[in-house]
């Protein structure tokens, strides 16, 4: 099959995959609540919302590409909880945080009923930030009462384990 013919078949197939894909993470989103792919006008199947031509391009060189992440923000999710979970309130909240260092590593610790991962990965930097005196423990209670932000960072992924969840 000669590097023409090829390409005039994987094109299309390359257009209505990606397309497919991105719609499905916006639609996934606006189904759980979150219409911010749908503001930005990314909830659609014209190819031309969703392709990175740049993306597309290495594709065929490297056969590694992308399309253009649709937007979502996970805060707006309503009832985005475990199915089953006796908890009758669709807020996420954390009622008990604690850190401590034990040996070369840190053991960051979490109760509450049901949040997302980017809350405890904000958490888990947050809680490193007063073990290492960066931050206070005065500055975690404002920023737990919604009175002043001091930080928005998240901690890197790698090294985080979940050890058990109670539901």
């Amino acid at each position: 099959m000669t590097f023409i013919l090829r390409l005039i078949i994987q094109i299309p197939i390359l257009l209505l995959t990606l397309t497919i894909h991105e719609f499905s993470h916006g639609y996934v989103a606006y189904l759980l609540g979150d219409d911010t792919a749908k503001r930005a006008g990314r909830l659609t199947l014209n190819p031309i919302s969703h392709i990175d031509p740049f993306g597309l391009v290495m594709l065929f060189i490297a056969h590694i590409g992308w399309a253009k992440p649709v937007p979502i923000n996970p805060h707006n999710f309503k009832n985005f909880k475990k199915e089953g979970t006796p908890t009758n309130s669709d807020e996420r909240i954390i009622y008990k945080a604690g850190a401590y260092k034990y040996k070369n590593f840190y053991i960051v610790y979490f109760l509450g009923n049901g949040f997302l991962r980017s809350q405890v990965r904000m958490m888990s930097d947050f809680a490193l930030k007063v073990e290492k005196e960066k931050l206070s423990l005065t500055q975690l209670k404002e920023q737990l009462e919604c009175k002043k932000i001091h930080s928005r960072s998240l901690i890197r992924p790698n090294g985080l384990y979940l050890s058990k969840i109670h539901y």
